[in-house]
């Protein structure tokens, strides 16, 4: 497993294609930190998109637009992949300026290489 950091400016076009590559992926979203302890605040919810505003990342979960779960991570500092060997994107990991931590992990993690070439 490897981890590395993706720089600020390379975060919309980042989100932006592993959003196209990953629509649809089971994800869980957990958040930890010193005042919210840890919890789990979406469980095993398809992915919609990961965007962000300003300095916040936005994680869109659900079935349908009625299913819809979403998360707001606020003021991130830090987003890091974590990709299995092969290549292939096994969770993302934010750093918000107040300390939390969280972690959008995917269920099955898949080789971008694998998957549809007419997504891209």
């Amino acid at each position: 497993m490897s981890i590395r950091e993706i720089a600020r400016g390379d975060w919309k076009r980042y989100f932006d294609r592993l959003t196209r590559l990953h629509f649809g992926a089971i994800v869980n979203v957990n958040v930890s930190g010193v005042l919210v302890g840890c919890q789990n605040t979406i469980i095993s919810q398809p992915l919609r998109g990961i965007s962000t505003e300003r300095d916040d990342v936005l994680i869109d979960t659900g079935r349908r637009p009625l299913d819809h779960l979403g998360h707001r991570v606020p003021d991130v500092r830090a987003v890091r992949v974590q990709e299995t060997d092969e290549g292939a994107v096994k969770a993302l990991d934010f750093d918000a300026s107040d300390g939390t931590h969280t972690t959008v992990r995917f269920r099955s993690p898949i080789i971008p290489e694998l998957l549809d070439p007419g997504v891209e």
